[in-house]
């Protein structure tokens, strides 16, 4: 009995004694949904440097909505689902080092376009001193020479597939997310850009202003409206839906008349409506990378002001005027004759150029004469002789050219 009741006692403190079980092999139908707590991975501001396949983790430090990672391979860990943004935007203020994390971002590439702008309206591009990207962590470190304000914007995200429902053309590359269209339910109103936003601009250039949309733009169709739309974007930063239908803008600009892409403009897409409703798919007039190159010839010259290019005359190369002077020797001049002509050099004068005269001071009275460009860059002079008696002239003689342009 006593042996009985020692063996009990002993088999009470071994099953008191144990505080952790195997849920692997010592558990079924395990059902936590009435536990106070329920987390199954491990949480931490970055993710670990080494890990084994099959692993998750919740990385705090993420954007919410893009925080679970699961190790997909030995020490490689990849984003699950989440946010897929088409750019990332974040703002600085008066400095000369900008960071932005790959857990940050998202966008889980080291391809990445970055581009920045001041805090101006409308905003700049500003030219960083160095952009580094981490290809490992796709962390961005980014450099100016002197402290800046503003904003950095992302892209790297790469989805095939059409540039928007109901949009041909575009292939969706995240730069062409800008300004992406697409129609509602009914297919009577047209949204543009609706991932515009203040955290991630659709910014369009016009030479070397740049301007950034923040919100989308909607056209819809008045009844019974039939015809082609031409969406543009002006050199305002405005998007403007062209047409001779009734179509009416909320944050664009609706306007009649319009049969093609006015000149300095930036074109979005052509698309037609039937009987108050949009056809399903646009033509895609949007590019990746775009721009026109002007060439000059000598004399010309080419200035950007804001959004508009102006090309002029070279003053330097073609002035407005031509000044040119020269010591002429005539030698006898007899009374009632006339000197052979005389040149000079005048650089930049041309034939057919009207010539102004400077008539020496000590020309004699009842001397006359006439001056013009006889071959490009030569001014000739000849003097007539009416005083009525032999006189000799050698004297400095001055012309300019005044041109017109």
């Amino acid at each position: 009995m006593t042996r009985l009741i020692y063996a009990l006692l002993l088999c009470g403190s071994l099953a008191w004694g144990q505080t952790q079980i195997d849920l692997r092999t010592q558990s079924k139908s395990v059902d936590f949904s009435s536990a106070a707590t329920t987390k199954t991975a491990k949480t931490g501001p970055a993710l670990p440097a080494t890990c084994s396949q099959g692993e998750i983790f919740f990385n705090t430090a993420a954007t919410p909505g893009a925080n679970l990672y699961a190790c997909t391979a030995a020490n490689t860990w990849t984003a699950q689902g989440g946010i897929v943004t088409p750019n990332y935007s974040k703002p600085f203020t008066s400095a000369t080092t900008l960071s932005i994390s790959g857990a940050e971002h998202v966008l889980n590439t080291s391809n990445l376009v970055v581009t920045c702008y001041d805090a101006s309206t409308p905003a700049r591009t500003i030219e960083p001193d160095s952009i580094t990207v981490d290809p490992t962590t796709y962390n961005v470190i980014v450099t100016f020479a002197q402290p800046q304000s503003g904003r950095c914007v992302i892209n790297g995200n790469s989805i095939s597939g059409s540039a928007a429902a109901g949009a041909s053309g575009a292939q969706f590359i995240s730069q062409l997310l800008d300004m992406a269209a697409s129609l509602n339910a009914t297919s009577t109103t047209l949204t543009i850009g609706a991932g515009c936003s203040t955290a991630t601009p659709c910014n369009v250039r016009f030479g070397n202003a740049v301007y950034a949309l923040t919100s989308p733009a909607t056209a819809a169709l008045g009844s019974g409206a039939t015809g082609t739309a031409f969406i543009y974007m002006g050199s305002d930063g405005s998007v403007n839906v062209g047409s001779n239908m009734n179509v009416v803008c909320s944050g664009c600009n609706a306007i009649n008349g319009v049969v093609s892409y006015p000149v300095n403009t930036i074109p979005l897409y052509t698309w037609t409506a039937t009987n108050g409703i949009w056809t399903s798919t646009g033509i895609d007039k949007r590019a990746l990378l775009s721009t026109k190159i002007l060439g000059v010839s000598t004399g010309l010259s080419i200035v950007d002001t804001g959004s508009q290019t102006t090309v002029g005359i070279d003053t330097a190369v073609v002035p407005t005027y031509v000044s040119a002077s020269g010591s002429l020797n005539f030698g006898t001049i007899n009374n009632g004759a006339c000197s052979t002509e005389v040149t000079f050099s005048a650089p930049r004068a041309v034939v057919g150029d009207g010539v102004a005269p400077g008539w020496p001071a000590s020309l004699p009275a009842g001397v006359l004469g006439r001056m013009r460009i006889v071959s490009n860059g030569t001014a000739g002079v000849q003097l007539c002789n009416f005083s009525g008696a032999a006189v000799s002239v050698s004297a400095n003689f001055q012309l300019t050219v005044v041109r017109s342009f």
